[in-house]
């Protein structure tokens, strides 16, 4: 994994230099507070992968609530139940789908609650990162939510995988939305764990800061 991490964190610096080269020789701005070479892909296309937390759980999702916010197409790629390890093949099939900009990934949550080994869930979010950066799309990576309630007793495996989030982002260079400080308890429904709608809007919130 470290082999893999390396690669992607060169991968990354080429494209950052190569974006800071183009801005000093005068590209168009596209508004993104994130940028690289994106190739043929559609700059107003972003794809929000991730599980129950993205498809949303009785209330409007955050993708359709971002794409208000950006302006941005945002395609809802939420599936319930899905772990970490779904990333790398769901981002193969729907870059060559829709050749987005951008992928945003929210995976760890059900990782958590299966009691996921965290290293595990970082190697997988790897992957998913290299699956998007092979297609000149733009990774950006979200902590998980922290769980209370009636999932409470899952909140130490949501700290540790959010630790290896971070320290994936670190090392690769990968955008990072902090959602784990985001969404708050009281913007969690009754079972601790699926966003309220304010928690939909703070995670919206959170990643357009971002695009």
């Amino acid at each position: 994994m470290d082999t893999y991490i390396k690669k992607i964190s060169k991968i990354i610096f080429s494209t950052l230099l190569t974006t800071v080269i183009l801005l000093f020789t005068g590209c168009e701005d596209s508004g993104s507070k994130v940028a690289g070479d994106t190739g043929e892909n559609d700059i107003n296309v972003a794809v929000a992968l991730g599980d129950s937390i993205t498809a949303g759980q009785g209330v409007a999702p955050y993708p359709g609530i971002l794409a208000g916010m950006s302006g941005k197409q945002v395609v809802n790629a939420g599936s319930g139940g899905t772990r970490a390890d779904s990333g790398p093949g769901r981002a193969q099939s729907l870059l060559n789908q829709y050749h987005p900009a951008y992928l945003f990934i929210l995976l760890g949550s059900n990782d958590a609650i299966h009691g996921g080994d965290p290293a595990a869930v970082k190697g997988a979010l790897a992957s998913t990162i290299g699956v998007a950066i092979d297609h000149q799309t733009i990774p950006i990576i979200g902590t998980i939510p922290q769980m209370v309630r009636g999932h409470a007793i899952f909140n130490g495996g949501v700290k540790a995988i959010n630790n290896e989030i971070r320290n994936l982002a670190g090392e690769t260079g990968t955008a990072l939305v902090d959602l784990e400080g985001v969404v708050g308890p009281d913007m969690l429904q009754a079972d601790g764990l699926h966003p309220t709608q304010a928690g939909q809007e703070a995670i919206a919130r959170a990643i357009a800061g971002v695009f």
